[in-house]
């Protein structure tokens, strides 16, 4: 396949590193909405095989102005609403209609349909927000446990120019937080504002490299004595997603440490893995090692994770760039000098670190 250059900036560093009827409806529209924290919000165990219950996602606007998390409460607590949040923006949507398992949210700031007839595809219509088209993509909440969700971006080519969202469902019941779904909004060419929208639930089985667990995992946990030594993972290798509208599919690989990053004294503005499904297109033969986990930086601007945008026909490139997630509110932990010490750097361009 033909190999690109465009990214050959990169210096490396090898790491080792229920339905409700009606009557119900009617009921509960004669209540008072309790004004509740939905992004914190117990999703009941007794609806984890119903249409009830808490649904958490992101929302995103076609011109990319607005970009956030959402939550919507579909009677978990007898109440029917929705709540928007942004870095700088929150809006809220109360229950309008209801027609079996369609319910239709409206507010100040737009309005969207919620089609729960598949519960196991719960799917948003319609979608508006600040007198434009909106993508919302949610997951349901079950296990009594609250949905983690990070926002991403991506850029294409030089590395800086923003072209979309590429944003992350954490499914937290299980002991590792598996990531549930992976959500790209791909703007088609020359249709302007006009975006596909594609959720990875099907994930591949990628390199595992210097961590533990299988991915694609996202791990998020604090040591108690040490609030910000945070074990903040996000990992998905070796993965792939076909966009049938625009003809294309585009390979990915993302990866990203808190805690690597922090034990051997680096910023967050790298990748941490071995992009197993970019390497061949990206990176130049033999820069980075096959099967190692590497420290990838790209001389300045911030990237955890990289795609190829493949035209189905004949395989060729279509586009290429970085994947960026939020490390806005990571506080960079310093760790004692007799704990995670880096393997010595010598004057070689790469040398081994520790896993965790």
């Amino acid at each position: 396949m033909k190999k690109l250059s465009i990214l050959l900036l990169a210096t490396v560093l090898i790491v080792a590193c229920s339905k409700d009827n009606q009557a119900d409806l009617e009921q509960s529209s004669k209540t008072p909405q309790v004004e509740a924290d939905l992004s914190k919000m117990i999703p009941a165990a007794e609806f984890d095989i119903s249409v009830n219950g808490m649904y958490a996602g992101i929302i995103t606007t076609y011109d990319r102005v607005f970009h956030g998390k959402v939550w919507i409460n579909v009677g978990n607590d007898g109440n029917y609403k929705a709540f928007t949040r942004s870095k700088n923006d929150k809006a809220s949507f109360d229950l309008v209609s209801q027609e079996g398992d369609i319910y239709t949210f409206s507010g100040v700031r737009g309005s969207f349909i919620f089609n729960l007839s598949d519960l196991s595809h719960p799917i948003i219509q319609e979608a508006t927000f600040d007198g434009g088209h909106a993508d919302i993509v949610v997951s349901k909440e079950i296990g009594g446990a609250k949905f983690g969700i990070v926002l991403g971006t991506y850029t294409e080519g030089d590395l800086v120019t923003l072209r979309g969202t590429w944003d992350y469902i954490i499914n937290t019941v299980t002991g590792v937080d598996f990531i549930d779904q992976t959500i790209i909004q791909l703007p088609l060419p020359f249709t302007g504002v006009k975006t596909e929208s594609a959720s990875d639930g099907d994930f591949e089985t990628g390199n595992v490299g210097c961590y533990a667990d299988n991915p694609p995992f996202f791990l998020s946990s604090s040591v108690p004595a040490a609030p910000t030594d945070e074990l903040i993972e996000l990992y998905l290798i070796g993965q792939s997603l076909p966009f049938p509208t625009n003809g294309t599919t585009v390979v990915y690989d993302v990866g990203f440490s808190k805690a690597i990053a922090d034990g051997n004294g680096l910023d967050y503005n790298r990748m941490l893995c071995y992009p197993e499904s970019t390497v061949d297109f990206i990176f130049a033969p033999g820069t980075i090692p096959v099967g190692q986990c590497t420290n990838i930086t790209f001389g300045g601007p911030v990237v955890h994770g990289v795609y190829v945008e493949l035209l189905d026909a004949d395989n060729s490139v279509v586009s290429i760039g970085a994947i960026v997630i939020d490390t806005s509110t990571f506080v960079p932990f310093i760790p004692p000098p007799s704990s995670f010490k880096p393997t010595p750097l010598p004057t070689a361009t790469a040398t081994v670190l520790p896993k965790l």
